[in-house]
């Protein structure tokens, strides 16, 4: 577990160091105005490629967050890109790559999909990625759940109840014990337990939701907004 955490130290700091490097470089364009979000993204994707070429494993991680970064921005297309990009270097890692690495991919994955109103694409390619880490340590539990929440809410949009309901459920019981997380996942539940005509359990799922949120002191969040917009 030391050793574990020693790398897991180091592996943060390159990518931290990456990332400010970055920032530094461009961080202003030629002719002296704000920087272009979309265009430091493409430049980090260039200089991952040279500057990262012997380490896929660090490679693979850092297009992860930059496809997060473009899925935050609403440049979906620009995600799926460099998450094409980012499976090819996993494959070059191999046993190297952590699974935990290879979940937060699908997460991203699955919202640039779902976003871009790939739904099947959506659902068949989260599906593999399931199958593929039938049983991971706690530590990957959060992100787990994370892929049953995409790829439920896209068999929601595909009006495949059940099987929403079913990766719902599942990613509620990996969230337990973590409040505004679970709070979403009883949204999610909540959401199916309305369109299948059973108001008052919706209803009692959201009030679960919004006490867990009130609990963790995050009454004004994000969170309880996003409940608050499902009641």
């Amino acid at each position: 577990q030391a050793q574990y955490a020693v790398q897991e130290a180091r592996r943060a700091q390159a990518m931290q160091d990456f990332v400010v490097a970055l920032f530094e470089t461009s961080g202003r364009d030629s002719s002296g105005g704000s920087v272009d979000l979309r265009r430091l993204l493409d430049e980090g994707v260039r200089r991952a490629r040279h500057e990262l070429a012997t380490q896929p494993g660090s490679r693979a991680e850092l297009l992860v967050l930059i496809a997060q970064l473009n899925n935050g921005l609403g440049n979906h297309e620009a995600a799926l890109a460099v998450l094409e990009e980012q499976k090819a270097s996993m494959d070059a890692a191999g046993n190297l790559v952590p699974a935990g690495l290879a979940l937060a991919a699908a997460v991203q994955q699955g919202r640039a999909l779902r976003m871009a109103g790939e739904l099947r694409a959506c659902t068949a390619r989260l599906g593999e990625v399931l199958a593929a880490h039938p049983s991971v340590g706690s530590r990957e539990w959060p992100v787990l759940a994370e892929v049953h929440a995409q790829v439920g809410r896209c068999h929601e949009q595909l009006a495949q109840q059940p099987e929403a309901q079913a990766h719902f459920q599942r990613a509620l019981g990996l969230r337990r014990g973590r409040p505004l997380e679970e709070a979403l996942s009883l949204g999610d539940v909540a959401r199916i337990e309305a369109r299948a005509g059973r108001p008052a359990a919706a209803m009692q799922h959201l009030q679960q939701a919004l006490d867990l949120v009130r609990r963790a002191g995050s009454e004004r969040s994000v969170h309880s907004t996003a409940i608050w917009l499902q009641m």
